[in-house]
């Protein structure tokens, strides 16, 4: 048996116990406005989410409300009921302005090979403030973060390649950037600019030995950044978009190829492998090939390249999108009335052969201060799946032009490998399973005469659960010979009353 089919057995074994035993959960929370005041309340829908399909990994859902310092302003814990959570925070009135954060996870989540807690910043107005938050101010001395981060990992000599960059000030927001590429004898290489968000791309040829430098345009001196160091062997993976698939072609540098003769090709999505081929160069330094993703479900897609040992040698992320998530659902204006008091109708027609969970936000209508947008398909599809912070991830689901195309292929360039850790995963090195996750809530306890608080030998406890919203649940619950009874599996939210005979 060839070495590389040895690497595969053992990658297609990891990546199975990944997708069986660590499953992951995300989560999604459909929130009622951008943004609040103090004294309001905030009310949500959460949506779990695993593999593509409505989450039933969770029973229970924990939610906090921190402040920038970490302090907790609220928590709470929520039962799941197919795969959603609604529910609601109430904001003090003694909130400062400022920013906060929503976070929330399921025992699930900390039980998967990664521990993916969701997040989401909130900014809370507070009236008596006359001024918004310092920690909204940008530093103008602080000069810009500028990362550029070749094609598939590494620059490797004599190999024409991709190298993507991103932008971000001293507070993660994206900033839009010019330069060139220089060596540092100052011969000049190629110019760049940004082309979404502080995010954009260019290509040359190193050569071996040689180091080079980004200088980025500034007002009044250019900034200076060292690129990544040239290798002198290796190869390099590019991956381009073509119709019905994604074209991918490996090179390897003059330089000792004969180390890399025969390579393994994985591409896999959501940890299932979609694609596996032996990589064979003969004489040649490239090879080119197709990959099919009609049939594939919407995510990232991860082309991980493998020598005859199993180690990693390159790694490309790419996105894959069939409009397969998007229906003929419709909202149509039955009445319309915009004077006060006046009465508003909608309808809301989705296919009848679709399974569906939803959630309807009315509110007034108040221009948004904020540009940063989020949506079901980017938290889940996106951001979840991706390593560091994403500046407006809506904004790649808006539209399918190749303006758009283009951008969301450059975000796929600039963050970084696989969220697992392959050394890890193939020696079996997977974590331990720490949390349980109960079912719903039990209600149990003993029953005694109240004359000599003896256990009562056995009867009918009529229980009267009385909610926070009035309303009333009722039990007949048999009582064992030793007094003990028990209530398995409610759903409860909130305060809620018990009465007993």
């Amino acid at each position: 048996m060839a070495a590389t089919d040895l690497a595969a057995q053992k990658i297609d074994s990891a990546l199975n116990v990944l997708a069986t035993k660590f499953p992951e959960e995300k989560i999604y929370i459909h929130y009622d406005k951008e943004y609040y005041v103090v004294g309001e309340t905030i009310w949500f829908k959460a949506y779990l989410y695993s593999n593509g399909l409505p989450s039933s990994l969770s029973n229970n859902f924990y939610l906090q409300l921190i402040d920038i310092k970490g302090n907790v302003i609220s928590s709470k814990q929520y039962p799941v009921n197919s795969a959603t959570v609604k529910g609601n925070i109430d904001l003090p009135d003694s909130l400062k302005q400022g920013y906060y954060y929503i976070k929330a996870l399921t025992p699930a989540m900390l039980n998967s090979y990664e521990n993916i807690i969701y997040s989401k910043s909130i900014f809370i107005f507070n009236p008596l403030s006359k001024q918004l938050s310092k920690s909204t101010a940008v530093s103008k001395n602080f000069p810009i973060a500028v990362q550029f981060f070749p094609e598939s990992g590494n620059l490797v000599a004599g190999i024409l390649t991709t190298i993507a960059f991103k932008a971000i000030d001293s507070l993660g927001r994206p900033v839009n950037i010019s330069g060139v590429i220089k060596m540092e004898d100052g011969t000049n290489i190629t110019s760049f600019r940004s082309f979404h968000d502080g995010i954009g791309r260019t290509q040359f040829r190193p050569k071996e030995g040689k180091k080079y430098i980004a200088i980025v345009d500034g007002d009044t001196r250019p900034n200076i950044y060292p690129l990544p160091v040239v290798q002198s062997s290796g190869i390099n993976l590019k991956v381009e978009e073509e119709k019905g698939g994604k074209e991918f072609s490996l090179t390897r540098g003059e330089n000792e190829k004969n180390n890399f003769n025969e390579l393994l090709l994985v591409a896999q999505i959501n940890n299932s492998i979609v694609y596996e081929k032996t990589i064979s160069f003969e004489q040649f330094l490239s090879v080119k090939g197709h990959l099919l993703t009609d049939s594939l479900p919407a995510g990232i897609l991860h082309f991980t390249v493998f020598n005859s040992d199993g180690i990693p040698l390159a790694e490309r992320l790419t996105f894959v999108n069939n409009d397969e998530t998007k229906n003929n659902e419709s909202i149509v204006v039955i009445k319309k009335g915009t004077g006060a008091r006046e009465e508003n109708i909608f309808e809301i027609n989705f296919s009848d052969s679709l399974q569906r969970s939803c959630s309807v936000a009315i509110t007034d209508f108040m221009p948004a201060p904020f540009t940063e947008k989020e949506n079901i398909m980017s938290k889940l599809l996106l951001t979840d799946n991706l390593k560091g912070y994403i500046f407006n991830p809506g904004y790649y689901f808006e539209k399918q032009n190749d303006s758009v195309l283009i951008a969301l292929d450059n975000v796929m360039l600039t963050h970084g490998w696989s969220r697992f850790n392959w050394s890890k995963i193939l020696s079996d090195q997977f974590p331990e399973k720490k949390y349980t996750d109960a079912y719903l809530i039990n209600i149990s306890g003993m029953v005694n005469t109240p004359k000599d608080n003896r256990p009562v030998e056995g009867g009918i406890l009529n229980i009267l659960l009385s909610t926070e919203d009035s309303a009333l649940y009722t039990y007949d619950i048999v009582v064992n010979e030793s007094g003990f009874f028990l209530i398995d599996s409610l759903i409860i939210v909130g305060k809620t009353k018990i009465y007993y005979t």
